[in-house]
């Protein structure tokens, strides 16, 4: 960032600051996120730097969880402006803005938001995105539809699995323990979170 200053290329600033924002997101640094991706939403006014959507929705799954609501929802709203209609990773978007109305108790508009992406992924439309099918599990789970929150934490296990994305099933595997324990089947439940616990310390540092 400093060099990217020193040359006065505040695009190339800006960017480094979003990409260093989403890779402290993933680590759960929140705060540090917010402040770099932050800055980078302070640099539009500058030639050269545009919207994001990528950015946008990093800002608001950090405010949501901070626990901010409103701010969660002016993000996915700015990412959902942002967004060409036809892009293919549309579902991302309207996963983002299911994840707002799910916090917000919005259960029916939640749900209309993630059958949305559901039938994009089904057609082809659209990109795979395991938070849809990980927000359908909790809405299920939420509702009593046990069996449908089933159905879908699989449907996003085995496609992280297939993928190879292995460090996306840091946050699939706690709802699929939720949904075991809903089941009635706690003891598998408390071996995966014993498994997911000897995994964290593998890892430096650790990511649960």
């Amino acid at each position: 960032v400093d060099d990217a200053r020193k040359h006065g290329d505040l695009q190339r600033s800006a960017t480094v600051q979003a990409t260093c924002g989403l890779a402290l997101l993933r680590w759960g640094r929140l705060a540090e996120a917010r402040d770099l991706l932050l800055a980078w939403e302070a640099a539009l006014v500058n030639p050269g730097v545009y919207p994001d959507e990528i950015a946008y929705m990093a800002l608001s799954r950090v405010d949501l969880e901070l626990g901010n609501l409103a701010g969660a929802r002016h993000w996915a709203l700015l990412a959902r402006d942002s967004q060409a209609s036809d892009d293919p990773e549309r579902t991302k978007v309207a996963g983002c803005l299911a994840m707002v109305e799910y916090h917000d108790g919005r259960y029916d508009e939640a749900r209309a938001l993630l059958d949305q992406a559901d039938a994009d992924i089904r057609g082809h439309r659209g990109y795979f995105d395991y938070l849809v099918m990980l927000y359908r599990s909790r809405l299920a789970r939420a509702t009593g539809e046990v069996e449908q929150a089933r159905l879908a934490v699989l449907d996003a296990l085995n496609r992280l699995l297939l993928e190879g994305r292995v460090v996306y099933l840091l946050e699939v595997l706690p709802e699929a323990v939720a949904v075991l324990h809903a089941l009635g089947r706690s003891e598998v439940g408390d071996a995966i979170c014993g498994d997911l616990l000897a995994w964290q310390e593998t890892m430096d540092p650790p990511m649960l």
